[in-house]
């Protein structure tokens, strides 16, 4: 009776062991960061979503561009929509209260995104050859230069972000408080990130999926 008993006892504890690692699974189509970076579709994913970022703010090019540069002209168009745009910035009426844009035209959270995706293939990402590294930080660093230097058209210095201190978790406010640097500080970091992604390219600038999403 005791073996029936003792056998008993070791099925259900093995049972409810085993049933208990079945539970500890992570939903198959959710990512977050404790199962994010673990494969290449992942890395192309979150590149594709750099890509769209920048497409989402392609309006930066016309507000901190062509809106001053005195050719946007007033009026009716010739499909008779209005092409009035009213702004500080078109009629260079700038004031330390009317800037026309507010918090960098928005463009520190593709910066956030893109410092994110650097970060984490620098220090991470094993499963990734050398060349497949290369090939996704080569567009990563002309992205970051590309928001920094319209970044520098319109206002020179601005505070210098490259890492992501806030996802660190550094939380307290002194940590992510973060001076704004000199137009020469701006200045070379652009040239330091243009110099980079052409360093990673190398000689091979054949348009890939990983450089190119076909949009």
């Amino acid at each position: 009776m005791k073996k029936i008993l003792y056998t008993l006892s070791v099925v259900l504890t093995l049972t409810l062991f085993s049933s208990c690692n079945s539970l500890e699974l992570s939903p198959e189509d959710y990512y977050g960061s404790s199962n994010f970076w673990t494969k290449e579709s992942q890395v192309s994913g979150f590149l594709n979503g750099l890509y769209s970022n920048l497409r989402g703010r392609y309006n930066m090019f016309f507000i901190l561009g062509e809106c001053r540069g005195g050719t946007s002209k007033t009026g009716t168009s010739s499909l008779a929509t209005s092409i009035n745009y009213s702004s500080p910035i078109k009629d260079n009426t700038l004031t330390a209260s009317n800037t026309g844009v507010t918090s960098w035209n928005g463009l520190y959270s593709n910066i956030l995104q893109v410092n994110l995706f650097i970060q984490n293939l620098e220090n991470g990402c094993t499963f990734l050859t050398e060349a497949q590294r290369n090939s996704y930080l080569a567009p990563a660093y002309g992205l970051r230069a590309l928001y920094y230097f319209t970044l520098y058209r319109t206002y020179g210095g601005v505070p210098l972000v490259t890492p992501v201190k806030l996802l660190d978790g550094q939380i307290a406010a002194d940590a992510l408080y973060t001076a704004r640097s000199t137009p020469e500080e701006t200045m070379k970091q652009i040239k330091s990130d243009i110099d980079k992604s052409e360093q990673l390219y190398g000689t091979d600038l054949t348009p890939s999926m990983n450089s190119w999403t076909g949009y």
